[in-house]
Parts: C-alpha cells; sequence; structure tokens
C-alpha cells in the first residue's frame, strides 16, 4: 500500500486503496469558507468554492487509484472574496423636514407651552449645518455627524433665541435619529431631542427654565406661506414674513406701483422680506413672483390684499387756526387759550394724549426741504414727556424716525388736569428725497420701561408746515 502526503491551507483527508484496481470515493476536504471557488476539473475530480466570507481555497477531493493505478489530484479552486460588513446607509442627509417640538418642562406660574413646529433644512453638501425655522425666525447650527442615521448639533457656547406664540424660547442643543420604515434608503422619519430654556415670567422675577424639546420630524410637503399685512399707513416699513425659510425667491408688490422685495436685514435665508418704499395714501398691492424652500416647494403667494390707509385730505400748514385736516387718533383736539394749555403760535395748537398721534399729508413746493414744528411737553409732575415724530416723502425711502424729549416741564398752566407744561421749542428735520407730497406723523409711544415717559405726560403741536 502506497500513501501520499499532500500539504493544504485546510485539513486533508485521505481514502483508503480499493482492491485489484478499483478505486474507492476519496474524502472530501472542506476549504476556508470563502466564495466560489474557480473550479479545476481533473480526471473526474469535482471542486466547489467555499461561501460567505472570504477563506483559503474551495473544497478539494483527492482519490487515489487502485493498485497500479495513478493519482488524480485536483487543485482546489481559489478563495472566495470576503463578504461585506453591515453597511452604515448615510440616512440623514441634504433634506427637508416638517419637525414638531414637544415642550418637558414643569412651570410653577404659566400655563405649559403647545408644541409649535420647526422647519429643518439639512445640507451635508459642505460642512454639515442645520438650519431651523419658523415664521420670519432662522438659526443656522453646525451638526456633527455620529452615524449615517444619527447626528447631533447646535450653536458652540451660545443659545438661540425664538418667539414661539409670543413666548421666548432659546435652543442650546440638538440631536436628530432617521428612520427608514419602508427599507428604500431614504428616511421617512426622525426623532430626537432638543435641550434648551422657556422664558417664564414670575411675578417681579422673570428668568428662564430649562426644557427638553422632543422633536418629531416627516419630510416637508407643505408649501411655504407668506404673511402679507393687510392695512399699511404710507410710513410704516413693509415687512412680510414667511412661514419657513426660503432657498431661492424673487419677490415684489404689484398693484397702485411696483415694489420691489429684498430680504430683511439680519434674516438668515430668506425668512422674511422688506421694502423701504413711502407708499402712497389709499393704494393696494398683491404679492407676486416665486420662491421655493429647501424641499423644492413653491410659495404660495395667497390672495391677501396689501392696503394703505385712505389721504385724509391735504393739511393747510396754518398752525391749526382752522379744523385740522388729518388722521387724528382718539382724544385728539385743538385747543384754544381757553383751555388754559400754552399756545406756542396764533389762537390755536393740537393737542395729543399719551397713547395718541396724528398723521399729515403735506403738499410740496419748490425749495421746502425740512419738515418744522412747535412743540409743548405736557405733565402732572416733573417728568418729561417723550414723543416720537416720522416724516417721509411718498415715493421715497428715506424716513426720518426721532424720539425726542421735551424740555423740562417747570412751567406753571391755569389747567388743573395738565398743571406743569415745557417751554415751546422748535424742531425741525430734513427730507432726503424729492417728490411732492410729504407725510409726517407725531404720535406719544406708551412708556414701556421709560422711567423719563410719565404714563400721564401729553403733547401740544403747533405751527407744523414744510420750508
Amino acid at each position: 500500500m502506497k500513501r501520499l502526503s499532500v500539504t493544504w491551507g485546510a485539513l486533508i483527508t485521505f481514502g483508503l486503496l480499493g482492491c485489484g484496481g478499483n478505486a474507492q470515493n476519496g474524502s472530501r476536504a472542506q476549504g476556508g469558507s470563502g466564495g466560489e471557488g474557480a473550479g479545476a476539473e481533473a480526471g473526474k475530480v469535482g471542486v466547489s468554492g467555499g461561501g460567505g466570507s472570504g477563506g483559503a481555497g474551495g473544497n478539494v477531493v483527492i482519490v487515489e487509484a487502485g493498485a497500479g493505478g495513478d493519482v488524480v489530484l485536483g487543485e482546489a479552486g481559489e478563495g472566495g472574496t470576503g463578504g461585506d460588513g453591515p453597511v452604515d446607509v448615510k440616512l440623514l442627509v441634504t433634506s427637508a423636514w416638517d419637525v414638531t417640538a414637544s415642550v418637558e418642562y414643569t412651570p410653577q406660574y404659566m400655563p405649559k407651552l403647545a408644541p409649535f413646529l420647526w422647519s429643518l433644512a439639512l445640507d451635508d453638501t459642505a460642512e454639515f449645518t442645520a438650519l431651523f425655522s419658523r415664521t420670519g425666525q432662522a438659526s443656522n447650527f453646525p451638526v456633527i455627524r455620529d452615524t449615517g442615521a444619527r447626528v447631533h448639533g447646535g450653536p458652540p457656547g451660545s443659545s438661540v433665541q425664538w418667539s414661539v406664540a409670543g413666548q421666548p424660547v432659546q435652543l442650546k442643543t440638538f440631536s436628530l435619529s432617521a428612520f427608514d420604515d419602508d427599507s428604500d434608503g431614504i428616511a421617512d422619519r426622525l426623532e430626537g431631542t432638543a435641550e434648551g430654556a422657556v422664558y417664564e415670567p414670575a411675578g417681579d422675577i422673570n428668568y428662564y427654565r430649562a426644557a427638553t424639546f422632543t422633536l418629531s420630524g416627516k419630510p416637508d410637503r407643505t408649501p411655504p406661506k407668506a404673511q402679507v399685512p393687510t392695512l399699511l399707513g404710507p410710513l410704516a416699513i413693509i415687512t412680510i414674513p414667511m412661514s419657513e425659510a426660503l432657498e431661492s425667491a424673487s419677490l415684489a408688490l404689484t398693484g397702485t406701483s411696483t415694489v420691489p422685495l429684498t430680504v430683511s436685514q439680519g434674516s438668515i435665508q430668506s425668512t422674511s422680506f422688506t421694502a423701504s418704499t413711502v407708499l402712497p395714501f389709499g393704494g393696494t398691492w398683491q404679492l407676486t413672483g416665486s420662491a421655493q424652500d429647501f424641499a423644492g416647494l413653491s410659495l404660495d403667494l395667497g390672495t391677501a390684499t396689501l392696503e394703505t390707509t385712505q389721504d385724509p385730505g391735504v393739511f393747510a400748514q396754518d398752525g391749526f387756526e382752522a379744523e385740522p385736516v388729518g388722521a387724528l387718533g382718539t382724544s385728539v383736539a385743538r385747543i384754544d387759550a381757553s383751555s388754559g394749555l400754552p399756545i406756542p403760535t396764533g389762537n390755536h395748537a393740537l393737542f395729543i394724549p399719551r397713547g395718541g398721534g396724528a398723521t399729515f399729508h403735506l403738499k410740496r413746493t419748490d425749495g421746502t426741504n425740512q419738515v418744522s414744528l412747535n412743540v409743548v411737553g405736557l405733565s402732572k409732575d416733573t417728568r418729561r414727556p417723550t414723543f416720537r415724530l416720522d416724516a417721509a416723502v411718498i415715493g421715497g425711502t428715506n424716513r426720518v424716525q426721532a424720539l425726542s424729549v421735551s424740555d423740562a416741564v417747570d412751567v406753571p398752566t391755569s389747567d388743573a388736569t395738565w398743571p406743569n407744561a415745557s417751554e415751546p421749542k422748535t424742531l425741525q428735520f430734513a427730507l432726503e428725497d424729492t417728490g411732492p407730497d410729504v407725510v409726517v406723523a407725531v404720535s406719544l409711544p406708551l412708556c414701556g420701561d421709560n422711567l423719563n415717559c410719565p404714563a400721564n405726560g401729553s403733547l401740544i403741536i403747533d405751527d407744523l408746515h414744510l420750508e
């Protein structure tokens, strides 16, 4: 009996010699778990490769011939390539989402903040960023990828403040996970949390209460909308906030005139648009143009019509000697010396109480380039009232916006309600635009936190004219 000894990368077992030259079936040596081997056929030897992860060689069959016969040896097939491990599919890529945020905290002095909506645009084309936005507000955060389906981020070392239902909310950090529910390689939903705080008024002490926001998102299928104001005075600066950030936009107001809209200063990714043009009285406009959000959805322009207040008529610039033509607020009144209050010039003047105001349309003549008026502050104590003047040329873009404080109210009057008055003071404000029509508004804003603004202060104006 002859023995054949062969060394292979895997264990090999030999069959026994048969008698009279009859070959026996040889044992089969198992190679590594390689892929399908390249079967080399020799004699009647069958070779098959391994499967699964790669190994060294396929199955080898060796048969010893009978006595006096030849030994036939089949070479093993080549080892298969190792199989791939689990692939970390990137589900969180450039995309747009509608995200509902629910607040988790225990307030002491206020009701729980209702769930609210954020729009989220992810951009991983360059530096990975997350753009959270809602009506007229947006903040861009850096993002760090943890896995293909999980990211986290937030403004480094700071927080971003939002307004939700008129209540300040801070966002500091966030984490998001994506889920592919239908196994098509595309994320179907987001789940995550954000850390921040909610402003809580508590009597005389106001503070931010730490809060956790539970985030739940779905692909953005909601077209963005514009909040067009419906009624404005000519002096108002036109501001149109969007329901979410826009990726591209070309918008205008079209109607009585064409007014181009531009991105508001400080607005991130077109969340708000504005126009500085001073609109004429009694005009109407609609939003026109086109825009898209980060999901490629077109802006819903809506049907809202912006209107400006009606023309009150041209003011005579006669020092209020005749009943004034203008838009006079509540309790604004033309007075004379019989009121016991000082009249700066002539026999009549205009009285404006705290929280009130008056708007006038003045016609401009050649050579006039500034607004002039006399003012007298009134108070029940020694604090000086604060008032505001706004003026502009219709069709122009420059506005006079001045907040002034009257001179000291140390002149006694014979009026029981307003015992103290200031000396008459002449104020002048330059106009920068050309045009025949000028709008002027004088008002006394409510005090707020201004300690120099008494809640019971009032104002007298006189001799309003252009010169």
